[in-house]
C-alpha cells in the first residue's frame, strides 16, 4: 500500500514467526508476484527454526504455523543443501523436519545455530562474551550490517 517492493526474503535460523493465519497469508497471498514468498534457512538439527510448536503437530494445542519453503544445510558445505517445499510428498520429513524433537539441539548459541556454511567465515552469531576465535568468530555483519554472501 505504501509503495514498498519487498524482494525475495530469507528467514535465517529464526523461530516460527506467527500463527496459522499469518503463515498462510505469507505463504500464499502476501507476494503474489513470486512463486516463493520467502525461504527459511535451517542448519543441522537446530531447535530454533522449530520453536514454538507447530499447530500441524499431532495433538498440538499450539497455534504456530510454518513456512512452506525451506533450504536445509545438513553439513558445513554451502553447495550441499536440500530444498523443501510444501509440494514435497515428504515435506513433514524434509530438512529440519527429519529430526524428532528429542534430536533437536537447543544449545544457544551452538554449532547448529551459529556455524552456518553460508555466513561470513562460517559464523552467524556474535559472541561478545568471548574473544576465543576457536569458539565462535565475530561475524562482520553483526557490526556493519549488509548481505550474507
Amino acid at each position: 500500500k505504501k509503495g514498498f517492493n519487498v524482494q525475495l526474503s530469507w528467514s535465517m535460523e529464526g523461530g516460527r514467526p506467527g500463527n496459522m493465519a499469518l503463515m498462510s497469508y505469507l505463504n500464499n497471498q502476501a507476494f503474489p508476484q513470486r512463486q516463493v514468498p520467502f525461504w527459511q534457512t535451517t542448519h543441522l538439527n537446530d531447535m530454533i527454526p522449530r520453536s514454538g510448536e507447530s499447530a500441524l503437530s499431532p495433538n498440538s494445542s499450539k497455534l504456530f504455523g510454518r513456512g512452506e519453503y525451506q533450504v536445509h544445510f545438513n553439513n558445513s558445505d554451502a553447495t550441499k543443501h536440500v530444498l523443501c517445499t510444501d509440494d514435497d510428498e515428504a515435506s513433514s520429513r524434509c530438512g529440519i523436519y527429519q529430526f524428532t524433537r528429542a534430536q533437536l539441539d537447543g544449545t544457544i548459541p551452538g554449532p547448529a545455530q551459529c556455524a552456518l556454511p553460508f555466513a561470513p567465515a562460517g559464523q552467524m552469531c556474535m559472541m561478545v562474551q568471548t574473544t576465543d576465535t576457536q569458539l565462535y568468530g565475530l561475524a562482520p555483519q553483526c557490526f556493519f550490517g549488509g548481505s550474507i554472501r
